[in-house]
């Protein structure tokens, strides 16, 4: 081991200028050191040499001098002002392959602090191994030429046999310690024997005694030949490799394929492989030709149906007899190594000749596929008459596909798939693909509607993780075996049944062409009243919903016969069908009141396949929603809205329905799949919540500038109250349900904007809501229903607070008084008319020079149009009084002059000019007492 000379900037050996190359670095670019005065104790200063008493002929003597001039800051390419004659560097002797023994150097250097070596090598890479970045390592020739510089890694060509300066200079204010080798990879002495390049060769193995070790082995292969090094059996030490020609030069360059490098120039090669990361330990690497492998099994094309080739080596060679598609279980590569195919699956071969499979990864044994697509070898017959023929059976051998051949003519529809499982039922393999003769992709849509393209025959592959299959195959075009299925109308439920068993888990049925609507549900459920989800039904002949399975699905149905094909388990099972016009024609569907809180529709169903229709009629203007209480098992959907067909598939129309547009709907209620039946009736009520003149005329306005409380009682013949809510843009409301002690679930408030079926009001476990008005309310008021959620009656009291200065644009105005006089000495009672008059008002009667009359509000209008009060006249003075109104909020109108205290028969009246008054002898004087 060698200590480091260590000299400062201002050494006796300033002649050696050194100049680096331009390198960042970062620990460099962080300091800004400034002048060192004494006016600046704390600045940084070049720390005083120190002498290596191993090795004094090494180090320099004297003292370090400190910078002087003008601040300096640190340059992005850092420099070394003046360093010392190659004489006074420490001889560092290039380290041999293997661990560096002790041809290392060690020690540390804070910022500009700098030490050197001597190293003498031949011409080729010289490599310093150290990965410590807050160094900066920089090689120079005899003659003060720059080789190379970095800070961490350094791997440097030298253009001649030689001795060279190696500069090291610290980057950090801290000690950085450094511990370095240099190795010469030009050199082949204490190479290893040659790695193996088969395939069928076991890994390469080492072990890393120290983290400095660098180990060498011969790599004997050919200019151009493509190699793949990577790490044995999932080998995950830390190590590096390169590959090297005869200077020691990257001799392995990637040239864009996903797979290995190509050999460099002329060889001979060598692997170089190294620690990373003071890793010490064993480590093993897999080095392995892809171009004109050696060690990989031949095979020729497979016939369908039979096992793929096994064999523990990652490769295969593949014979191709012909051009055209493949089926390969690998990628694929062609002869010089370069990828062909870069995944498993179909790959195009354009020439006869030899190919690899190549297995990626590790695997202990390794299953390649090798067949010919457009082959018939293997195939067994198939029948395309699913409704009336047995499934198509059989299983498959590990890695393989079976082909079934098919009887279907070119232009033929077909619909593929396999029988429903049952939760009990054992796995079946689920991939399926039709080609034509040519190997290509036959279906011109999906596999339950597949149109057959290209030259006949046709082939139906199957291929999946698991050995059995089951597929049925059925020619939509040409149905057999299908009886025709007549059409209900709510309140019937005769449909038709379809009965299965292991070898038919396909049934179909024929809708004649004239005898249906444009538009029909379809509905399909196990009997015995299960609505489990066992089963798939889809309808061909215009319908575009495809398949369902969620018991019910609508479909507009082209003119022409219609096909419908419900599919089950291959097991013994039956399957009531029924379908249902839901047109404007539609045969029972009741009309319904849209009253909101009005007395609910109630809808019966006694089987999986009932289904209810009520009718709602009103002005395209208008705007319904429809609900049931929840959790009541069943499932709507609405027809007749425009934009906005009523597909019964997945949720439908998720309760509540909010639907508008048109002025005849029909709403259509169905037993939820994977539910029970309802065990009652199923109240649906129908509201209507808007009109072109604004809201409904049963929902009455309620004054919201700061806030209100609602009180009722929902039930099952009343379940919702309605109030009219001024609002306008950003209005927020928090809304509580208040317990009332009932012990039943609270009644839930719903607030809505015209045009907007959304909810404004997002709501919490303790029936604590928080509304916001977002946009420009339409007519500027929102419709808040509160909603019983149960069957029992329930009272209510729902509170809002305003969360803004004001809510709604109404304010408060008086426009008139009623009576508008009275006589003195009466009790009056006044009807106040004007905006938000409210309960909470103060209420007075003014007139100047008289004391204020006040007035007892005794109620409000709910919608602040009107108010009462009473206001006691007993000695009150004759003649016009103000009307003045003040808000809680201080708000305060006055309507001037607007009422007049008047003299009854009885009163005498008291002139200015002492004169009496008196009602019936007229004007006389007055006399003393």
């Amino acid at each position: 081991m060698f200590k480091h000379a260590r000299f400062g900037l201002g050494s006796r050996a300033a002649r050696l200028r050194i100049r680096f190359a331009a390198v960042t670095v970062l620990a460099t670019a962080l300091i800004v050191p400034v002048e060192a005065s004494a006016a600046d104790p704390s600045a940084p200063t070049t720390p005083t040499a120190t002498v290596s008493a191993a090795d004094p002929k090494t180090a320099p003597t004297g003292t370090a001098s400190t910078p002087t001039g003008s601040p300096a800051t640190p340059p992005q390419t850092p420099g070394v002002q003046a360093a010392a004659d190659a004489a006074d560097c420490a001889v560092l002797p290039l380290a041999p392959y293997g661990p560096a023994g002790d041809a290392h150097a060690t020690g540390s250097l804070t910022y500009r602090q700098t030490a050197c070596y001597r190293v003498t090598a031949p011409a080729g890479v010289l490599v310093v191994a150290n990965d410590d970045t807050a160094v900066q390592k920089t090689v120079t020739t005899a003659d003060d030429q720059v080789v190379c510089a970095k800070s961490a890694y350094v791997s440097c060509a030298l253009p001649a046999a030689g001795t060279y300066t190696l500069v090291l200079e610290g980057n950090a204010t801290y000690a950085a310690a450094y511990d370095i080798a240099a190795r010469s990879y030009a050199t082949t002495d204490g190479c290893l024997p040659a790695v193996a390049t088969g395939f069928d060769q076991p890994p390469t193995t080492g072990r890393f005694a120290t983290e400095d070790q660098v180990d060498c082995r011969r790599l004997d292969a050919p200019p151009g030949a493509r190699i793949l090094v990577d790490t044995a059996d999932n080998d995950t030490t830390t190590g590096g490799y390169r590959i090297v020609g005869p200077t020691g030069a990257d001799a392995c360059a990637s040239d864009g394929y996903p797979y290995g490098c190509v050999l460099q120039g002329a060889g001979p090669y060598r692997m170089i492989s190294s620690s990373t990361y003071h890793y010490v330990g064993p480590y093993a690497l897999r080095i392995r030709r892809l171009s004109d492998p050696v060690g990989c099994p031949e095979i020729g094309p497979q016939a369908f149906g039979t096992g793929a080739s096994q064999s523990a080596v990652p490769c295969r060679v593949l014979q191709v007899p012909a051009p055209g598609p493949y089926r390969v279980g690998a990628p694929v590569l062609r002869v010089d190594g370069s990828t062909l195919c870069p995944a498993a699956g179909i790959c195009v071969f354009d020439a006869v000749g030899r190919y690899t499979a190549f297995v990626e990864g590790h695997p202990k044994s390794t299953t390649v596929a090798f067949v010919d697509m457009k082959s018939t070898a293997g195939c067994v017959p198939a029948s395309d008459q699913g409704a009336v023929d047995p499934v198509n059976r059989g299983s498959l051998a590990p890695g393989a596909q079976a082909c079934l051949q098919l009887p279907s003519p070119t232009g033929a529809t077909l619909l593929v798939a396999k029988p429903v499982l049952k939760l009990v039922d054992a796995a079946l393999a689920d991939s399926f693909e039709v080609l034509n003769a040519d190997g290509a992709a036959a279906c011109d849509g999906p596999l339950t509607n597949c149109r057959l393209t290209g030259p006949a025959p046709y082939r139906l592959l199957v291929s999946g993780t698991v050995a059995p299959y089951a597929v049925s195959v059925f020619r939509l075009d040409q149905p057999v075996g299908c009886p025709e299925l007549g059409q209900d109308g709510f309140g019937t439920d005769i449909g038709a049944s379809a009965r299965f068993d292991a070898s038919h888990p396909l049934r179909c049925f024929t809708v004649p062409a004239n005898a249906h609507a444009a538009e029909e549900l379809f509905q399909f459920a196990e009997v015995q009243g299960s609505t489990l989800d066992r089963g798939v039904l889809s309808v061909v002949g215009g319908c575009t919903t495809g398949e369902t399975r969620s018991g019910a699905v609508s479909c507009k149905l082209a003119a022409g016969t219609a096909t419908v094909i419900v599919r089950g388990p291959a097991s013994d099972a039956e399957f009531h069908v029924v379908r249902r016009d839901v047109t404007a024609a539609a045969a029972g569907c009741v009309p319904t009141g849209t009253m909101v809180g009005g007395k609910p529709t109630a809808l019966t169903f006694g089987s999986a396949t009932a289904a209810a229709c009520v009718r709602v009629t009103g002005a395209s203007t208008d705007e319904f929603r429809a609900a049931v209480p929840s959790g009541s098992g069943v499932t709507a959907a609405v027809f007749g809205a425009p934009g906005a067909p009523g597909s019964m598939t997945g949720s439908g129309c998720a309760f509540p329905c909010a639907f508008g547009g048109a002025s005849d709907y029909r709403v259509v209620t169905v037993p939820t799949v994977g539910t029970a039946l309802p065990a009652g009736p199923v109240r649906l009520s129908v509201w209507r919540t808007a009109t072109a003149a604004g809201p409904p005329p049963e929902c009455q306005k309620i004054v919201s500038q700061h806030g209100f409380t609602l009180t009722g009682t929902v039930g099952p013949d009343h379940p919702a109250d309605c109030v009219v809510v001024p609002v306008k843009a950003q209005d927020s409301f928090d809304l509580t349900s208040v317990d009332t002690g009932t012990g039943q679930s609270r009644p839930w408030p719903t607030l809505l904007l015209r045009g907007d079926a959304k909810n404004a009001c997002t709501g919490s476990g303790d029936q604590i809501f928080r509304c916001r008005i977002d946009g420009t309310p339409a007519q500027g008021y929102a419709l808040l229903i509160v909603e019983g959620t149960n069957d029992a009656a329930v009272p209510y009291r729902v509170e809002a607070v305003c969360r803004v200065t004001q809510c709604g644009s109404d304010v408060l105005k008086l426009t008139a008084v009623s009576p508008n006089t009275a006589p003195r000495n009466s009790t009056a009672t006044l009807t106040l008319t004007g905006t938000v008059l409210q309960r909470t008002d103060t209420v007075r009667l003014t007139r100047t020079g008289q004391a204020d009359l006040p007035v007892t509000v005794t109620g409000a209008a709910l919608d602040g149009t009107s108010s009462t009060g009473t206001v006691n006249l007993t000695g009150a003075a004759f003649g016009s009084w103000n009307v003045v109104v003040k808000s809680a909020d201080g708000t305060e109108r006055v309507l001037a002059d607007a009422f007049t205290v008047v003299a009854t028969s009885h009163d005498r009246l008291t002139p200015q000019d002492g004169s009496k008054w008196d009602g019936t002898k007229g004007r006389t004087p007055i006399k003393p007492a």
